[in-house]
């Protein structure tokens, strides 16, 4: 016999409501199957953190640099390899919350460093820039979005010192003087969206 729960009632324990309750004396109301029930909600499941405590610059102007994001680990969903490639693993959608750390620390004039997402080489969202006119200047900048990705395709991140400014700047990474975690020049967070009951 199939469970019922009252509409706009808690789900109640194990029982079968429909003669039930009119037999006790309740008054009789509409119920409804609990498997057809709305769901409880969607969370977001975290999968993998992933951060860098090394600083990264690429080599000059309008040369990319694949972007490396500390030892390689893996989840059931994704491995992370020492360069910097996420190989997906179970086909999903996924978010991605990506942070870089831009900085640079000299020579005159406005530096433009840019940082992009591609999936088996090919860019996927828009990129993200900082313009920073001044030595020792370091901004976060947020990416984030949302992806379906197929099993065996490889996730990475670039970032560029582009043409329109100096050459100069990268991604940096902080150690604090006074014992405060270390301040990464990326991190990625991989979640999932999860339905619950």
């Amino acid at each position: 016999m199939a469970d019922f729960k009252l509409l706009g009632a808690p789900t109640p324990p194990a029982n079968s409501l429909g003669v039930m309750l009119q037999g006790i004396g309740f008054p009789l109301r509409i119920v409804e199957d609990i498997d057809a029930a709305p769901s409880g909600g969607v969370i977001q499941q975290q999968l993998m953190v992933a951060a860098s405590g090394i600083t990264q610059q690429p080599s000059g102007l309008d040369v990319p640099l694949q972007v490396t994001f500390g030892g390689a680990q893996a989840v059931p969903e994704f491995d992370l390899d020492a360069a910097g490639n996420f190989t997906c693993l179970i086909a999903d959608e996924y978010q991605f919350n990506l942070r870089f750390q831009f900085g640079r620390l000299a020579n005159p004039g406005i530096a433009v460093i840019f940082g992009r997402g591609l999936v088996d080489g090919a860019q996927t969202v828009n990129s993200v820039f900082a313009s920073l006119d001044d030595s020792s200047e370091s901004t976060p900048t947020i990416l984030s979005f949302t992806l379906a990705l197929l099993a065996a395709q490889v996730l990475t991140f670039e970032i560029l010192r582009d043409s329109a400014g100096v050459n100069e700047g990268g991604v940096f990474a902080a150690v604090s003087s006074v014992g405060w975690n270390d301040s990464p020049s990326m991190q990625l967070v991989i979640t999932k969206s999860k339905l619950f009951l």
